[in-house]
């Protein structure tokens, strides 16, 4: 198993938002609204995932939000 400290997780993590906020108009991440509340995760639940494994669990689950 790959460890990767806080630092490397979180430019990951920033890294991989700004790509998502530099899509297209259209490609646009919608906000993960469900019942009229935002939902969001805590980065603390993918820990042992690799960034990439994070943020493809992350988009198919349907979040937006971190």
């Amino acid at each position: 198993m790959e460890h990767i400290t806080r630092r490397q997780f979180g430019a990951g993590l920033a890294g991989a938002f700004a790509g998502l906020t530099l899509t297209s108009p259209d490609d646009k991440v919608k906000p993960s609204v469900f019942g009229g509340i935002q939902v969001g995760v805590q980065s603390y639940t993918f820990r042992t995932f690799s960034v990439d494994k994070m943020i493809d669990a992350i988009v198919s689950l349907g979040l937006s939000s971190v």
